[in-house]
C-alpha cells in the first residue's frame, strides 16, 4: 500500500469514527433559556455550651453550628430565598479512662428557635412560635440532631445583617454516675446566640433561667451547675497515672537492658512462663 493511501485511511478514521459516537444536541427554541440555579453558603458560625461542676469539671458539652444558605434561580420561577441550617451534638464528659460522667439526660422538650434580620432590614423572632427542630425524651452521648428552615422566600439581597436563635431546654434532668441528679425541671434554660454579618465571630451567648450561673467567652458559654465532685474522676485519674508510670518504667528498663546498663531476669521469667504453660497442658 502506498504512503498516500495509508494517509487517506488515517484521515478517514480520524474524521468518521468520532462522529459515530457524538450524541445529538437537543434543539433550543428561540427565547428558551435553561434555568440557572445556585445554592451557596452566605454566613456560618459555631458555638459551644458546657455544663460544668463546681470544681470546673465538664460533664456535658453541646457543640452547635449555624449556617445561612442562599438559593438563587434566574427564572421559571425566579427564586431568591434564605435558609438556616442548624446542627447540634451532645457529648458527655469523660474520666481519664474514658468512662462517662453522666448516666442519663432527660428533658420534656429540647428545641431551637431561629431569629434573624432579613435583607430588607426587618427583624424576625420565632421563639416559642415555630422551632427549626424539637425533640423530647433524652439524648445519648454523641447524638447529633438538627434541621433547616426557609426564613426568607423573597430576599432583596443575598446577604442578611444578623442571624442566630435560641437553644431551649424544658424540664432538663441530668443524672450523674454517683446517682445524684441536676434537676432543672422547674425552669426553662434558654441560650441565645447570634452573629452579625460585619463580625468575624459570633456575639457572646446569654443564658436565662432560674438558679443558673454562667460565663461567656469567644464562641463558648460555661454553665455552672450545683453538682458535687465525682469520686470516679479521682479514681480513674489515679489508675491512669499508675498505668502510665508503670509503662514508662517498663520502657526505660527495657532500653537500659538492651544497652547493657542493667540486667533484667528475662530468661528466668521466660522459663517460669513456659513451665506454667506446660503444667496447664498436663492438667488438661
Amino acid at each position: 500500500m502506498s504512503k498516500f493511501a495509508r494517509l487517506m485511511i488515517i484521515l478517514l478514521v480520524l474524521v468518521v469514527v468520532p462522529n459515530m459516537y457524538t450524541q445529538p444536541v437537543a434543539a433550543q427554541e428561540p427565547g428558551d433559556h435553561m434555568a440557572q440555579r445556585a445554592f451557596f453558603e452566605i454566613d456560618y458560625f459555631t458555638y459551644r455550651a458546657a455544663f460544668e461542676l463546681a470544681d470546673g469539671t465538664e460533664i456535658l458539652l453541646l457543640r452547635s453550628s449555624y449556617k445561612i444558605n442562599f438559593l438563587y434561580q434566574h427564572h421559571q420561577p425566579t427564586l431568591n430565598e434564605h435558609y438556616i441550617t442548624v446542627s447540634m451534638g451532645f457529648f458527655y464528659g469523660k474520666t481519664a479512662l474514658g468512662r462517662p460522667l453522666i448516666q442519663n439526660m432527660t428533658f420534656d422538650n429540647f428545641a431551637f428557635y431561629a431569629k434573624w434580620q432579613n435583607s430588607a432590614g426587618y427583624y424576625h423572632d420565632l421563639l416559642d412560635i415555630i422551632p427549626v427542630f424539637s425533640q423530647s425524651g433524652s439524648l445519648a452521648d454523641g447524638k447529633l440532631v438538627g434541621g433547616f428552615m426557609l426564613i426568607d422566600g423573597d430576599a432583596l439581597s443575598q446577604y442578611i445583617p444578623m442571624f442566630g436563635g435560641y437553644i431551649v431546654f424544658e424540664g432538663l434532668k441530668i443524672t450523674l454516675v454517683d446517682g445524684s441528679v441536676l434537676d432543672y425541671s422547674d425552669t426553662t434554660l434558654t441560650i441565645e446566640v447570634e452573629k452579625h454579618s460585619n463580625d468575624v465571630f459570633p456575639r457572646n451567648a446569654t443564658l436565662s433561667g432560674e438558679g443558673v450561673d454562667y460565663a461567656s467567652s469567644d464562641g463558648y458559654i460555661h454553665i455552672n451547675t450545683m453538682g458535687a465532685f465525682q469520686p470516679l474522676i479521682l479514681i480513674d485519674l489515679i489508675v491512669a497515672l499508675t498505668i502510665i508510670s508503670t509503662a514508662g518504667v517498663t520502657v526505660v528498663l527495657g532500653i537500659l537492658h538492651l544497652k547493657g546498663r542493667v540486667t533484667l531476669p528475662i530468661s528466668r521469667l521466660r522459663t517460669t512462663l513456659q513451665r506454667d504453660v506446660s503444667h496447664q497442658k498436663e492438667m488438661q
